[in-house]
């Protein structure tokens, strides 16, 4: 449950099968992969998950910013597309980070 500030323990019984990036109440940014227990904290000014995250890397090296590394991975990508969704967290928290979480379709 996310609810539980993204601790495994809040997720419940049962296997995983997930790939997200979840912000902590504390502003902490963590990968998880394949399973309920994070890498992190994710400390870098980009960050990109998913089949089209070599493009979209590759896109904000260039200078896009995080909406339009999204939308060139998915022209790239053919697993990747739909609408772009930006959440923005409260900056204060994420300000360290300098973060941009995007979700692409």
């Amino acid at each position: 449950c996310l609810e539980g500030g993204g601790v495994p323990t809040a997720w419940g019984e049962g296997p995983a099968d997930l790939r997200a990036i979840v912000v902590r109440p504390d502003g902490g940014l963590y990968l998880y992969d394949d399973g309920l227990w994070p890498s992190g904290p994710i400390q870098t000014d980009r960050y990109a998950i998913g089949s089209g995250s070599d493009f979209a890397m590759a896109a904000m090296l260039m200078g896009a910013d995080a909406v339009r590394a999204v939308e060139i991975a998915s022209t790239l990508d053919m697993h990747s597309g739909g609408p772009v969704t930006v959440l923005v967290p409260d900056q204060a928290a994420v300000e360290p980070a300098k973060l941009q979480i995007i979700q692409g379709g």
